[in-house]
């Protein structure tokens, strides 16, 4: 049994685009709520809270009296994500067992297990699955089948250790401000569903007018950034919580409820699906008083093509539901419905903005002589299939020539 600690194993390389996406204008989203709160007046930022919420569990004191940035919140959350993996997953060991060989005149197979474990105990509460090379020959040199069954080991020791447990609070650049749960002097709650009739009526002449207003657009807004200066805040989807505490901040702790799982399928030329279930837990700002539970399920698929040394990737959230746990947001089920509609909308136009470019593939040198050409990878049934050539440059010039004494050498005669 060979054992890599997860340091070791995964390097991560913080490649985030500073820059945060435009968003889909939010007029058009919520129409009625924007025109009346034009007339009103334009909502003003408050202050952010310059000190960290005392919160009784230390785990979620992220950021004292921290001054991000705009721009830095990625960088802040993935900083956050390594502090966690550093911090509470450093015992995670990838165990490798050998589980035997069988060989033909053509080839070689070797059979491995690979589980992520605490000091390579073991633990996981299911086993991998039974995997099928696509073709009996890929014409390459070498063969690889890495089963979905060791990533979700590590989702699964991920989450039983809180790596995916954040705090989201006042202090938070940007995200801080749409915590209030009174947003302006006139509060006007979200009719979800007229919101998105209006939309779909109006989408010929919005469609007419997004290119004038993009073109005459001088300064790029964010999508926080826009929401904040249309006077949008956590009380307009959650009139419930708002009547009961006007006036008041919130921060809200996020976890996953269960291990997120990854599956490899053969669909559709080769797809990832990515199930995950969240817990946004809403407490008042300074205090540990629990006002709100919202569950969100998600279900996504993942479809990457291999181009050029970059993997180009096209995501599609095919299921986000919103649960009200506690019954205290004060909508009914249809808002909740068209919300998540919505918000699928806008996040899978997002990530594929992100990911439009591709992520450029650097294989690891390991430390070897040895050079991967031709890589190719195939997203089959609970495995990714990765055929490559090899080639092993030769070591003369490495190693000097030496003579030994009391060896005879034998000259070519020429």
């Amino acid at each position: 049994m060979g054992n890599s600690t997860l340091s070791e194993i995964v390097k991560l390389v913080d490649t985030t685009d500073e820059k945060l996406l435009k968003p889909e204008t939010t007029i058009e989203k919520f129409p009625r709520k924007i025109k009346k709160i034009w007339q009103i007046r334009r909502w003003q930022r408050a202050k952010r809270n310059s000190g960290i919420v005392s919160v009784n569990n230390n785990i979620w004191q992220q950021c004292a009296n921290c001054d991000y940035e705009k721009s830095e919140i990625i960088s802040y959350y993935y900083d956050t994500v390594i502090n966690h993996i550093q911090n509470c997953a450093s015992d995670l060991v990838l165990a490798t067992y050998f589980l035997g060989s069988s060989a033909t005149n053509s080839d070689l197979t070797l059979n491995f297990l690979e589980e992520f474990s605490p000091n390579a105990q073991g633990g996981t509460p299911f086993a991998p699955p039974i995997l099928q090379y696509p073709v009996p020959d890929s014409g390459q040199m070498l063969d690889f089948l890495i089963s979905d069954y060791t990533f979700n080991t590590l989702l699964y020791h991920f989450h039983r250790k809180g790596i995916f447990a954040f705090r989201i609070g006042p202090e938070i650049p940007v995200v801080g401000d749409l915590l209030n749960l009174t947003c302006t002097a006139d509060d006007i709650d979200f009719d979800l569903s007229l919101e998105l009739q209006d939309n779909k009526d109006s989408t010929n002449e919005t469609i007419s007018n997004q290119t004038d207003s993009q073109d005459n657009r001088k300064k790029r807004n964010t999508a926080m950034d826009t929401l904040i200066n249309f006077g949008i805040c956590l009380g307009d989807i959650a009139p419930g919580i708002r009547e009961k505490n006007p006036g008041k901040r919130t921060y809200i702790i996020l976890k996953t409820n269960r291990a997120p799982s990854v599956q490899f399928q053969s669909a559709n030329k080769g797809t990832i699906v990515i199930d995950f279930i969240i817990d946004a837990l809403i407490f008042l700002d300074g205090t540990t008083t629990k006002v709100g539970h919202l569950q969100i399920r998600t279900v996504s698929a993942i479809i990457a093509q291999l181009i050029a040394n970059r993997i180009v990737a096209k995501v599609q959230i095919e299921r986000m539901e919103f649960i009200d746990v506690d019954k205290t947001f004060g909508l009914p089920s249809e808002a909740f419905t068209n919300l998540s509609d919505l918000a699928r909308g806008i996040l899978t136009r997002a990530i594929n903005k992100r990911l439009a470019n591709g992520i450029p593939l650097t294989m690891p040198q390991l430390g070897l002589p040895i050079q991967f050409q031709n890589i190719h990878f195939q997203v089959i049934e609970h495995a990714l299939f990765i055929s490559t050539d090899v080639n092993i440059p030769s070591l003369t010039h490495y190693l000097p020539y030496q003579r030994f004494a009391g060896c005879p050498y034998y000259y070519q005669i020429s």
